[in-house]
């Protein structure tokens, strides 16, 4: 039986119709979102973030000038301090895709005709492939 993979997607709400495309070619998949709105209190803010953030298998980061304008932002702080597989779409400013790694894959979507959702989903079933796999046992004879 495949285990559902869950995503945290941070974005801010005016990016939320970029999203919204990863977000609807995705759920078709089985995948299941998370953001802050699903944030459940238990303690304070940032414990009940982190903690949630952390139960997810992957983090999808949408970076943007409304992203980075917000005060304290603690989505960006845990998305870099959780070793958590991370996915970064940057809006507004160019990154450079060849120094993402096995961990964080950098994604520059600055102008319209660079952005290639087809490889950002790819990359996310392909960083997601180990956790929906059936573990293999084998028998030792």
């Amino acid at each position: 039986m495949r285990k559902p993979v869950t995503i945290y997607m941070a974005v801010d709400p005016q990016d939320q119709p970029i999203a919204d495309i990863l977000e609807a070619y995705l759920k078709s998949s089985q995948f299941h979102f998370i953001n802050s709105e699903d944030v459940q209190e238990m303690m304070d803010t940032a414990t009940d973030l982190y903690n949630t953030m952390n139960d997810c298998d992957l983090l999808l980061l949408i970076d943007s000038r409304n992203f980075r304008a917000q005060g304290e932002n603690l989505e960006l702080l845990f998305a870099q301090q959780l070793t958590k597989p991370l996915i970064v779409v940057s809006l507004h400013q160019p990154v450079s895709e060849s120094k993402s790694n096995h961990r964080v894959r950098l994604f520059d979507f600055t102008q319209a005709h660079h952005r290639d959702w087809m490889r950002v989903i790819e990359t996310i079933h392909e960083m997601t492939q180990s956790i929906t796999s059936e573990p293999e046992f084998s028998l030792i004879y």
